[in-house]
């Protein structure tokens, strides 16, 4: 029996170990697989476009890293979409996936192409301008990304502060106990209306706090109208498409301006 035990705790022993070797290679192999596409990069660069080797590297750094990041940005999103609550907004996959095929056109293009048809090297040098525009489209989706997740943990928020608001206590538990049929049956399209009374009162609220801080300060930026407010930047973005489409405010290039009533 001893022998059976120690079998079966080497085993185990054994198991723990690959578990975490195969863990610690899948953390490190996205970073050292783009090594080779780099180091062809960089050689196709000295070569072909006859710029310098330190010059080479610095474009096969920078492109790698860029697909890098596409790559993760596409996955996440896709992730994103595909575990998301249908009342949760969407994420635009479709344009983080479009940016990993431009990254894989330019590294084909600069390793493949080029080699093949060499008096492509004069237009070579136009897809440097296309991936600055990638990276940058992708520091947005980055960005819309977080003001999305915070903007609906924002909604679960409000939504568990409402639930809670409705909750009853003690006594109103025992009052509803003892009620009779009647205002039993009543209870919960009361407890519905009272729940979203209470939500329009407090997206209410808000908007008026946002129409007050606009009236103010015209020129505030979204982050600092979110921090001021303690709201989220996609919270911000929201209310102020509502207000804008509800005619209370007027983006006039310079800032936001409060019209009608709310002016006052």
């Amino acid at each position: 029996m001893a022998g059976l035990s120690f079998i079966h705790h080497l085993r185990e022993t054994l198991s723990e170990i690959e578990n975490n070797l195969t863990d610690g290679i899948a953390a490190i192999s996205p970073w050292i697989t783009p090594l080779p596409s780099a180091a062809l990069v960089a050689n196709a660069v000295v070569q072909d476009l006859h710029w310098n080797q330190a010059l080479g590297w610095i474009t096969a750094a920078i492109i790698e890293s860029l697909g890098l990041t596409t790559v993760s940005t596409s996955l996440q999103l896709w992730d994103y979409n595909t575990a998301k609550r249908k009342t949760d907004p969407g994420a635009p996959f479709m344009l983080a996936a479009l940016l990993v095929g431009v990254y894989l056109f330019s590294t084909i293009g600069l390793t493949v192409l080029l080699d093949i048809f060499p008096e492509m090297g004069r237009y070579a040098p136009a897809l440097f301008p296309l991936l600055a525009l990638v990276g940058a489209v992708n520091l947005a989706l980055r960005s819309g990304h977080r003001r999305r997740l915070a903007g609906i943990a924002q909604d679960r928020a409000d939504r568990k502060a409402e639930r809670q608001s409705l909750r009853p206590s003690a006594g109103n538990l025992t009052d509803l106990l003892t009620s009779n049929t009647t205002s039993n049956s009543v209870y919960p399209d009361n407890s519905l209306a009272k729940a979203r009374q209470a939500r329009t009162a407090i997206q209410g609220n808000r908007l008026d706090n946002l129409l007050t801080l606009y009236r103010d300060n015209p020129t505030i930026g979204v982050t600092d109208a979110a921090r001021t407010l303690n709201m989220s930047r996609q919270t911000i973005y929201t209310y102020l498409d509502r207000l804008e489409s509800d005619g209370r405010i007027r983006r006039n290039g310079h800032g936001i301006e409060v019209i009608g009533e709310d002016a006052k």
